[in-house]
C-alpha cells in the first residue's frame, strides 16, 4: 500500500485535470471517443489518488453535486419497472457525466479567474477552426447546399451534430465578447486582435449556418445580457440602442445571407402547414410538437412514477399508433426535456431535475454575469426544444461549463 500511495504522489493531477478539461473541449466538435476518454481522465484523476476519500467527501458536501447524483438515481431507480433493460442502461450511461465530473473537480483546486479564461480562450478558438470547415464546406458547394436549406435540410456540422454545434457557437461568440471586454483578462494584445477577429467571424458564420435554435439562443442571451445591463448601469438609451442594433443586425442577415433567407422561408412554409393541420413526415418542428403532445399524453396516465427510461420509447410508439395510427411518423421521444425527464422518472424525478437544474444557476449567480446569464438561455433554448441531456454531447456541453463555473465560484467563498 506504501508503495501504491507513493506511485500516486507522482501523479501530475492538476495537469491531467487540465488535459481531460482540454480533451473534452475539444471532443466536442471532433470526437465521442474523445469525450469518454477525456471524462475517464478527470474522473481517474480522482479516483487514482492519496486523497481519494477526501475526494469523495467534497463531493458528497456539494448540495449542487447531491442533486445531481440524485438526477442520475432517478433514471437508476426507473430501471426497476423499466422492461427494456437495454435502453433503460443506455439512457443512464448518457447521465454518467452528472456524477463523474463533479467527482472529477472535486479533486482540483478551486478554480481561478485566469485559468478559467485560458479554458474559455480554448474553446472559442476551437469552435472558430470547426466554424471555419463548416464554411469552407457551404461555400465550395454553395448552389446545392442553399437548395437543401429549402427542403429543411441542414449544413454539414461537426460530428453531424447541426443543433449542438450551433449552441456551441452561440456560446462561443459570447465567451469571445466577455474575453475582448474584460480588462482583468492577462492576454496578450495580438491574441486579443485575433480574438475580436474570431468572435467577428463566428458572429458571421452563426447566421450562415442558419440552425434556429443558435440564433435563437445568441440573441436571447444578448436581449437579456442587454436588460441586465440597462437595470444595473441605469443607461437606457445606451441599452435601447444596443437592442435597436441587434434588430437591425437580425434584419441585415434576413436580407443579405442567402441560407439564412431560404431558412426563414421554409420555416414559414411549415409554419404554415402546422396551421393548416398537414403535418407530414419531414416536418420537424411539426414533429417536434406532436412528439411534446404525446408526452404530455402520456404523463396523464403515468404521472407520478412515469413509464421508466427503459420504457419511453416504447410508450411513444403506442400512443404514435394509437393517435396517428394512418402517418407515417418517424417515433420521436418527446423534444422537450422537462417533458422527457417527467414520462421517464415521474413527478418526483422532474422535481429532482429542475431542482439540479436551476440550483447551481443561482448558487453561481447570473447579476452581472454575462458568461452565466448566456449559458444559462443556450441551455434553456436547447432543453426547451429538445432532449439534450439524452445526447451525450449536449450532456458534456451542459455538465462542462457548469462544472468550470461552479470550481470558479468556489475561489469566491
Amino acid at each position: 500500500m506504501h508503495i501504491v500511495n507513493k506511485i500516486l504522489s507522482y501523479f501530475p493531477h492538476r495537469h491531467l485535470f487540465i488535459v481531460g478539461v482540454l480533451g473534452l473541449i475539444v471532443g466536442l466538435v471532433s470526437s465521442k471517443a474523445l469525450l469518454s476518454i477525456a471524462m475517464m481522465v478527470i474522473v481517474g484523476n480522482a479516483l487514482l489518488n492519496n486523497n481519494v476519500l477526501a475526494n469523495f467527501k467534497t463531493w458528497l458536501s456539494e448540495p449542487a453535486s447531491v442533486l445531481f447524483l440524485l438526477f442520475f438515481l432517478s433514471y437508476i431507480i426507473s430501471g426497476i419497472y423499466s422492461e427494456d433493460k437495454i435502453y433503460w442502461m443506455e439512457r443512464c450511461r448518457i447521465k454518467l457525466p452528472f456524477i463523474a465530473l463533479p467527482l472529477g473537480f472535486a479533486a482540483v483546486k478551486p478554480l481561478s479567474k485566469k485559468l478559467l479564461n485560458r479554458f474559455l480562450l480554448v474553446f472559442v478558438l476551437v469552435i472558430g477552426i470547426a466554424s471555419l470547415w463548416m464554411m469552407i464546406n457551404y461555400l465550395s458547394d454553395f448552389t446545392h447546399l442553399n437548395e437543401l436549406i429549402k427542403q429543411g435540410k441542414p449544413i454539414p456540422a461537426p460530428m453531424n451534430e447541426h443543433i449542438r454545434f450551433s449552441l456551441e457557437m452561440a456560446f462561443a461568440i459570447i465567451c469571445g465578447g466577455y474575453l475582448i471586454a474584460d480588462s482583468t483578462n492577462q492576454i496578450a494584445k495580438w491574441l486579443k486582435y485575433i480574438l475580436v477577429f474570431i468572435t467577428l467571424f463566428l458572429l458571421i458564420a452563426i447566421h450562415v449556418f442558419a440552425v434556429r435554435s443558435g440564433i435563437v439562443a445568441l440573441y436571447s442571451s444578448l436581449f437579456c445580457i442587454v436588460l441586465v445591463y440597462i437595470f444595473a448601469q441605469k443607461k437606457i438609451v445606451i441599452g435601447i440602442s444596443i437592442l435597436v442594433l441587434l434588430f437591425a443586425m437580425a434584419w441585415a442577415s434576413l436580407q443579405f445571407i442567402p441560407s439564412l433567407e431560404n431558412k426563414y422561408g421554409y420555416f414559414k412554409y411549415e409554419l404554415q402547414m402546422i396551421r393548416n393541420n398537414e403535418i407530414k413526415a419531414e416536418h420537424s418542428d411539426a414533429q417536434r410538437l406532436v412528439s411534446m403532445q404525446l408526452g404530455i399524453e402520456i404523463i396523464q396516465q403515468h404521472w407520478l412514477a412515469g413509464v421508466g427510461a427503459g420504457d419511453i420509447k416504447t410508450a411513444m410508439k403506442a400512443q404514435y399508433d394509437l393517435k396517428y395510427p394512418n402517418k407515417d411518423f418517424a417515433i420521436m421521444t418527446p423534444h422537450n426535456q422537462f417533458i422527457y425527464v417527467w414520462v421517464c422518472t415521474g413527478i418526483f424525478g422532474l422535481l429532482i431535475f429542475i431542482t439540479a437544474f436551476f440550483y447551481p444557476v443561482f448558487l453561481i449567480g447570473i447579476k452581472n454575469n454575462i458568461l452565466m446569464i448566456a449559458f444559462l438561455v443556450t441551455t434553456l433554448v436547447s432543453i426547451m426544444t429538445e432532449h439534450p441531456f439524452e445526447i451525450q454531447l449536449g450532456t458534456a456541453f451542459y455538465m462542462l461549463f457548469i462544472a468550470l463555473f461552479l470550481q470558479h465560484k468556489k475561489l469566491k467563498v
